[in-house]
């Protein structure tokens, strides 16, 4: 099991309330964080507070394909590790 040194979480809705709150209590633990919200200037702030911080719209496919791209997160990760699903309509 990784020490929680070497663990990774990404955490949506970090732009305030319980998601901010979270991203900054775990990294103060140790962990890396990737701090996501909707709107890029908030990303923007938390990047400035020290967070690996990322625009993310869960209503938008464009920003989930551009998160869950696994070569942004780790380097040297093959194109077909990568795991992604379009919603469904009226999801």
């Amino acid at each position: 099991m990784q020490s929680k040194e070497t663990r990774t979480i990404l955490i949506t809705g970090c732009s305030s309330g319980i998601g901010y709150a979270c991203a900054h209590g775990l990294r103060e633990r140790g962990y890396r964080v990737f701090a996501s919200a909707r709107k890029p200037e908030d990303a923007e702030r938390r990047s400035s507070e020290g967070l690996e911080a990322l625009p993310l719209d869960l209503d938008d496919s464009a920003t989930i394909r551009d998160t869950v791209d696994c070569r942004q997160w780790y380097p040297g990760v093959p194109d077909r590790a990568r795991t992604y699903q379009e919603p469904h309509p009226g999801q």
